[in-house]
């Protein structure tokens, strides 16, 4: 089992050469994700992907709905140049999803 959460590793990928040959080799700068990140290591739930790809893929990303398009948070985040930990927090101070996106930062340097 993995991290106490009950992932496995299919048996097939006991060997090199069983996971060879479900995933290939692997191109320069992509590493091995869970597509559904609660799944087992297999070849139906694995793929090769960037880091870029990885960290949207991550049990805290949050799937948010603005306008009929749905994105992960840090993803809304960055369009709308919002720190995700930000967005994170506000959320769990009882913001809404998109208020916390989509309300920009106060103005810090006012007053200064």
């Amino acid at each position: 089992m993995y991290g106490g959460r009950g992932i496995k590793i299919c048996e097939k990928w006991m060997t090199f050469e069983g996971f060879f040959e479900d995933m290939g080799e692997r191109e320069k700068g992509y590493t091995l994700e869970r597509i559904d990140v609660n799944g087992n290591y297999c070849a139906d739930n694995c793929r090769w992907a960037t880091q870029s790809e990885q960290s949207r893929n991550r049990r805290v990303s949050i799937d948010v709905e603005i306008n009929g398009l749905v994105k992960k948070l840090p993803e809304w985040c960055h369009d709308f140049k919002i720190p995700p930990n930000v967005a994170l927090k506000r959320i769990k101070r009882g913001w809404s999803e998109v208020d916390a996106i989509t309300i920009p930062i106060r103005n810090q340097s006012i007053g200064r």
